[in-house]
């Protein structure tokens, strides 16, 4: 799953994944984690800032709840630290904005 704001990183990530093992959902602003039938991600990456909410808080809120602490988080963040307060708010991994496809690739493939 794709939980960012920016409509072009969407499209991009959606575009490099399509022909790879995952299967991408990009819920948009009013996201529900599980799908319609009750399926939950495998992955969420998940942007620091969305849409004026706090990606950290959403971390937060899901590594506390025993349903969902189980799913890797991989947040991202063009902020210069980033990284501390993304892996303090409970992310499993980060990544920097801009990223490489190898980075996106390899970091991705340690939850697969």
């Amino acid at each position: 799953m794709i939980i960012e704001d920016n409509p072009a990183i969407i499209t991009a990530f959606t575009m490099l994944l399509e022909d790879t093992q995952w299967n991408i959902q990009t819920p948009g602003k009013d996201f529900k984690l599980a799908s319609p039938d009750g399926t939950l991600p495998h992955l969420i990456l998940l942007d620091m800032l969305l849409w004026g909410k706090d990606g950290k808080e959403i971390a937060r809120s899901l590594k506390k709840d025993a349903s969902t602490k189980h799913i890797p988080i991989i947040m991202m963040s063009a902020y210069p630290d980033g990284r501390k307060q993304c892996l303090d708010a409970g992310a499993d991994s980060y990544i920097a904005k801009p990223c490489s496809i190898d980075e996106l690739f390899s970091t991705m493939a340690k939850y697969a």
